[in-house]
């Protein structure tokens, strides 16, 4: 069968079972016992551990302390290990206004427009800030203050 636009919305829930050896979920369809709390605030990591070392952890508290926010307001998500990554199911799932991304590409989360660093770009009515990875905005005074700057813009402070 040749898969076009036109055959491919005429597949069966069947056939796309055979097609697919995943569960594919509308955020509406997902199962009534999974609990997702909406969150404004979404951080992307880079990690090959699954959770941030201690010293990055410490560094991004101080981040969010600075625009007033606590580590318990936001949702770490670390795009090498954490199965829900791409904007648009992040945006869907938790109905963030914001997104920062640290140490990523557009690429990891599924995005196809330009993003330039450290500027706070609107996609699909949520603002997003990318940047180089926490440990090495630590340890350079300019990234620190390009990143404070954006991060005004995006939370008006």
């Amino acid at each position: 069968m040749e898969f076009t636009l036109n055959t491919m919305t005429k597949l069966t829930h069947h056939t796309a079972a055979h097609l697919f050896n995943e569960s594919l979920y509308d955020s509406k369809d997902l199962p009534a016992n999974v609990n997702i709390t909406p969150c404004n605030n979404i951080i992307f990591f880079t990690n090959n551990q699954a959770q941030l070392p201690d010293s990055e952890k410490v560094f991004l508290q101080n981040i969010l302390k600075a625009v007033g926010l606590d580590l318990a307001e936001v949702v770490l998500i670390n795009v090498l290990h954490d199965s829900v990554t791409w904007f648009a199911q992040v945006k869907q799932v938790y109905q963030a206004k914001n997104m920062i991304g640290f140490g990523i590409t557009r690429q990891q989360i599924g995005l196809s427009v330009d993003l330039k660093g450290y500027q706070v770009t609107t996609v699909a009515g949520t603002q997003l800030l990318v940047g180089h990875d926490l440990s090495r905005i630590a340890e350079d005074k300019q990234k620190k203050m390009q990143l404070w700057n954006a991060l005004k813009v995006m939370f008006g402070k």
